[in-house]
């Protein structure tokens, strides 16, 4: 038994090497599109992100690391700009720039500018980050200052804040 289609094909057999080159040519593009989609979606840069935990004094702290030395940081949303000890500055060999005064919620106070080539935290990594040596500043922890922050979304949930990095940084991270 022949089915209405089979009837027609041979009836018409050049209708259907043209029906199969047809089918060919628009399945063709959606093979190497869909191909060629998939391969984006794996090579895309995946978010980064690091989950920080709020310490005894309500302030969420992390781990990682400036220029290769394990650091402990201390989430400042008050700080326009990462801060560290001289202390650990002059450990790190940090260069130290023209003295600025800058506004504290302390009140005036002098500080230097600084780079800091590689700032790790957690598996977050930034590069060129523009911070402040400050002398008043008496902690082994780094203030993570908002010019850090602005670049990573922040989710929080109960005692917890995750930071994420949608696209890797190089250009330098100042204020």
């Amino acid at each position: 038994m022949l089915t209405h289609s089979h009837t027609i094909f041979r009836l018409y057999p050049r209708l259907q090497k043209c029906l199969q080159g047809l089918t060919f040519l628009l399945a063709t593009p959606l093979l190497l599109g869909s191909s060629y989609w998939i391969h984006r979606q794996a090579t895309q840069p995946q978010p980064q992100q690091v989950t920080l935990r709020l310490n005894q004094d309500d302030h969420y702290i992390g781990q990682g690391s400036v220029n290769g030395l394990q650091i402990n940081f201390l989430l400042d949303t008050g700080a326009t700009q990462v801060a560290i000890s001289s202390e650990l500055a002059d450990q790190l060999g940090l260069t130290y720039g023209d003295a600025q005064t800058v506004e504290t919620a302390n009140g005036n106070t002098q500080v230097y500018p600084t780079l800091l080539n590689h700032l790790r935290i957690g598996n977050i990594q930034l590069q060129n980050v523009i911070a402040y040596i400050s002398p008043q500043l008496h902690s082994n922890d780094i203030l993570l200052g908002m010019n850090v922050l602005k670049t990573l979304d922040l989710r929080q949930q109960d005692q917890q804040l995750t930071l994420i990095q949608q696209q890797p940084s190089n250009p330098p991270i100042d204020g």
